[in-house]
């Protein structure tokens, strides 16, 4: 009996080694983006951020025509306080509109990730708490009257990242504009930039054309969403059931996942985190539109 015992539990042994190995043969790799350009505002050649990613300054560049640099300035944080030095010790200040021309390998859809610090920063005088902007890439409006100094505030972090999806469809270039936005408590209109990413996605990752509508949260009439006209706002990306996840940890994308924590109400019925080993795909966000 023993003898029988010992083959049957070699043999479950021998099934569950296999079946793992197919489970891990099986999951798809993780995705490589055929473009991903990272600019670090206000400095000048490479740097490396803290989780390993290669940043290009953006002063005397490919990314920034030389005859906009007198309608614009660079200037250094005073204080690095508790952010990542890249990017967020530099930052590009401009009084008037200030494009950034990024050519892209394909086209398709784009993570448009724009990064903030609104710091005191030396060689300037300037009150960044009263710069106010807006951003354009190409016929998307992307922020309108858009204070970083309240952003930050609001959400109780010296810096953050604001993060787009838009669709590249002519002359593969990307052209990102930063306006000063005036308004009448601050006529000397300026604004700022510590950082710009622009990530590759698969196609049809969150919307697959006007022909495939998407269910709307409280509605009960779905919305169609025409890719060359619609941008996509990231509002929250939470890993339900798991820990926040860096950049660095995602499917190749280097989205940030939050944990779900802070955002449950009440434990009633809460289920304990549980780990699968097996899940290759991350939770899904909750987008905002951006209309053309």
């Amino acid at each position: 009996m023993e003898k029988y015992s010992n083959q049957t539990a070699l043999l479950f042994i021998l099934m569950l080694t296999s079946y793992l190995h197919l489970v891990v043969a099986d999951s798809p790799p993780p995705y490589v983006p055929s473009d991903n350009i990272l600019i670090n505002c206000g400095s000048s050649g490479y740097s490396t951020g803290a989780q390993g990613r290669n940043w290009t300054g953006d002063v005397s560049s490919q990314f920034t025509p030389s005859g906009q640099f007198n309608r614009s300035e660079i200037s250094i944080a005073s204080a690095q306080g508790s952010v990542d030095k890249v990017p967020y010790l530099t930052a590009r200040i401009f009084h008037s509109p200030f494009t950034y021309t990024i050519p892209v390998v394909s086209q398709g859809p784009k993570f448009i990730r724009l990064h903030f610090h609104p710091s005191s920063y030396q060689a300037s005088d300037l009150d960044l708490s009263k710069a106010f902007l807006s951003v354009t890439v190409g016929p998307y409006l992307l922020l309108r009257n858009f204070s970083a100094s309240l952003t930050a505030a609001d959400l109780s972090s010296p810096s953050f990242i604001k993060e787009f999806c838009v669709n590249a469809v002519e002359d593969q270039r990307l052209n990102i504009t930063f306006s000063p936005f005036p308004n009448t408590f601050n006529s000397d209109a300026f604004g700022f930039v510590n950082g710009i990413e622009v990530v590759s996605m698969p196609p049809n990752l969150y919307t697959r054309g006007p022909d495939f509508p998407l269910p709307l949260l409280g509605q009960s009439t779905p919305i169609s969403v025409d890719n060359n006209s619609t941008a996509l706002e990231m509002l929250y990306r939470l890993n339900v059931g798991g820990k926040h996840l860096s950049p660095m940890e995602d499917t190749g994308m280097f989205r940030a996942w939050d944990d779900d924590t802070p955002y449950i109400v009440g434990d009633a019925g809460q289920t304990p985190n549980l780990f699968d080993p097996y899940k290759d795909q991350l939770p899904r966000q909750r987008t905002q539109l951006h209309c053309s």
